[in-house]
């Protein structure tokens, strides 16, 4: 994928999230018939272009998997196949932003393609809690990044200690500049619920290369966090996916637990 500059839009995050929460739209995409990377390449367009000429769109991503290949051993136990997994992050203004996205032209190219190749679209009703990213984040946005999309589950009765560990974890690991951001440390993170079920969280993280990550897993404040968190979760599982396309306006800060 190709990088993407920065914003010459001017536009200022801050003004934006001084009158309320960002809009947080989560898609599942099933496209059994459309090739991985024509609908990467389609989607990176669409997500450049949106977050070039649009002012309420504030960042944008698409998620994939590639599908396991049949074994050609009929005898082996293991799982050998999968469905391809297609992941859509948008983060809007508002709700006309993300109106205005959908009759705009950009997606107008997309949604010809969805329909000329068969893509299904399940969209879920979440709630934004927490979206932090680096300063120069476009700057960083490559075929080499990889997602870590987690599905937490918390037990009831721990719920309100859920969020704040988070946001502790989440402010340790972006803490200072980003010359001072190590390898282990997230470039985005992006926290909500379902809206209508909100033990059930999704965290959606950002890494430069599968070594990040790597390091991410040893490092103290992920370690801190999973200790603080052991005895609140019900269930969790965690898929790591290539980013196949992303941009964003760059350095979002949001946390709704700071209102």
């Amino acid at each position: 994928m190709n990088k993407l500059g920065k914003s010459a839009l001017g536009v200022s995050l801050a003004a934006i999230w001084s009158f309320g929460a960002p809009l947080f739209r989560l898609y599942e995409l099933d496209a059994p018939r459309a090739n991985p990377s024509a609908l990467a390449e389609v989607g990176a367009a669409n997500m450049r272009g949106s977050i070039a000429s649009e002012n309420g769109t504030l960042a944008m991503f698409l998620a994939q998997n590639a599908p396991l290949a049949q074994n050609a051993d009929e005898n082996a136990s293991a799982q050998t196949t999968r469905d391809s997994q297609n992941l859509v992050l948008e983060i809007y203004a508002d709700e006309t932003a993300a109106a205005a996205h959908v009759a705009g032209a950009n997606f107008a190219i997309y949604a010809k393609f969805a329909a000329e190749n068969g893509v299904e679209t399940k969209a879920f009703e979440v709630a934004p809690k927490f979206a932090r990213e680096v300063s120069n984040l476009n700057d960083l946005l490559g075929s080499q990044n990889v997602v870590l999309y987690r599905q937490i589950e918390l037990k009831r009765d721990d719920f309100a200690e859920f969020a704040p560990a988070l946001v502790a974890r989440i402010k340790r690991e972006f803490d200072g500049d980003n010359s001072n951001l190590n390898a282990a440390s997230p470039l985005a993170i992006y926290a909500f619920t379902l809206a209508k079920e909100p033990l059930k969280w999704k965290i959606f993280e950002i890494y430069a290369n599968e070594a990040s990550l790597a390091a991410h897993e040893k490092s103290q404040p992920w370690g801190a966090f999973v200790l603080k968190i052991s005895q609140m979760v019900e269930k969790s599982t965690s898929d790591v996916l290539s980013l196949a396309a992303g941009a964003s306006k760059n350095g979002l800060n949001f946390n709704i637990f700071a209102r």
